[in-house]
């Protein structure tokens, strides 16, 4: 679960600590009977902003904070209506505003950040990321007093327990000591949650002490704060994502058929799969109602699946037996990347049964969505059928042949 957390409620939560402005709106509680697709909203909110660029640009990296912080609310109510509850921080460095989406441990409002910052054309001193990175040594921390601080100046004992696990990190600042127990505690995590960004602070266990003192040059697991910096972006490279994004916070499920079901649906013959989009697929899965899907209809959106029939058969004694497991994974690659290049829609998961797999899709723009699938589809010659389904057990028919 993610460890970023903020009010939101019926009034608005501004705060500006150091050079980091925040803010949180009220959710949106109404919508047009008539919505566009979520594509078509993501592009409106960035032609804005790029209508506004330099107006934005200039009050978000000025001297005057109160025209800082109305930018700020304007940009936080636009972003709000797009997605609700979605919010930002703005970081200024000497010429440019980064945008870091902040989007709590809601999965809705985490996959559609995701394409918000995607979808982003190029916007002359401007940038955006859905989730914040690890704190690069030159962006600034904020500042103690009259000093300006930076990744880059701290010092910090690490200690990791693969068998808890616990990442133990102790930090040392020249300025600590001139600070009280608490403001101290607090600095030293300020810095680790900076350098560490959300997605790690999100996935690995942590604990943060303030140290009395400098520690010795050659002490066990000293590591300077742009080394610390260098070594937590590789690392998240090594396992398989961007230092900007979050972690795919994947379930997996399995289980024979109840029989409950009616033969050839996917809840009669699923046997496993994998969602990055728990709430849609339990709700579709137990029977809890459509409330994710409507929540996505409000936006734009939709959640569907595309069910696939073959003829494969696993064979594990014929290593040369085309897998139908693998053709799955291939062709969901393959669409993810046809559906995030069109701006159409990302694969949110799988299933698959004895002949038959399910390929999950969170889209924003369904007609094209659909497109993009039929056309990859009509040359997978090992695919015999296919349709077009909606994640809403009330809807027994398919939304369209795609095969």
């Amino acid at each position: 679960m993610l460890s970023v957390s903020f009010e939101v409620g019926r009034r608005m939560l501004a705060s500006v600590v150091g050079s980091l402005v925040w803010i949180a709106l009220t959710p949106a509680i109404a919508h047009q009977a008539t919505t566009p697709t979520f594509r078509q909203r993501v592009d409106a909110f960035w032609k804005d902003v790029a209508a506004h660029a330099d107006e934005y640009r200039g009050a978000l990296l000025g001297d005057d904070e109160a025209r800082a912080q109305e930018v700020g609310n304007r940009l936080g109510a636009a972003l709000d209506e797009l997605v609700p509850g979605l919010t930002f921080g703005a970081e200024p460095s000497a010429s440019s505003v980064r945008f870091s989406l902040i989007s709590g441990n809601d999965r809705t409002r985490q996959l559609l950040g995701r394409e918000v910052a995607a979808a982003m054309p190029r916007i002359a001193g401007f940038e955006c990321v859905p989730w914040r990175p690890p704190q690069e040594p030159e962006r600034s921390l904020g500042t103690l007093g009259d000093r300006e601080l930076f990744v880059r100046e701290f010092v910090a004992l690490g200690e990791w327990d693969g068998e808890t696990p616990m990442l133990t990190l102790s930090v040392w600042h020249e300025s600590l000591p001139q600070l009280a127990e608490e403001d101290r505690a607090a600095l030293a995590t300020h810095f680790v949650e900076r350098a560490l960004g959300d997605a790690m602070v999100a996935v690995t266990p942590h604990t943060v002490h303030a140290l009395d003192a400098a520690p010795a040059e050659d002490a066990a697991g000293r590591i300077g704060g742009e080394e610390l910096y260098t070594t937590l972006v590789d690392f998240l490279k090594s396992e398989n994502f961007d230092a900007a994004t979050p972690p795919e916070l994947r379930e997996e499920y399995y289980g024979e058929p109840s029989g409950d079901h009616e033969a050839g649906t996917r809840l009669a013959e699923l046997l496993a799969g994998a969602t990055r989009y728990l709430d849609v697929v339990a709700d579709y899965n137990l029977g809890l109602g459509t409330e994710t899907v409507d929540r996505l209809h409000a936006l734009g959106a939709n959640a569907v699946f595309v069910e696939c029939t073959h003829t494969l058969v696993r064979n594990p004694f014929d290593e040369d037996a085309t897998d139908p497991s693998d053709e799955r994974r291939r062709l969901a690659d393959e669409l993810e990347r046809e559906l995030a290049k069109a701006h159409a829609g990302t694969v949110i998961g799988w299933g698959e049964g004895r002949a038959a797999v399910w390929l999950d899709l969170l889209v924003f723009d369904e007609a094209r969505a659909v497109e993009i699938v039929k056309t990859k589809l009509a040359g997978e010659a090992w695919i015999e059928t296919a349709q077009l389904c909606a994640f809403d057990v009330t809807r027994a028919e398919p939304l369209a042949t795609l095969k």
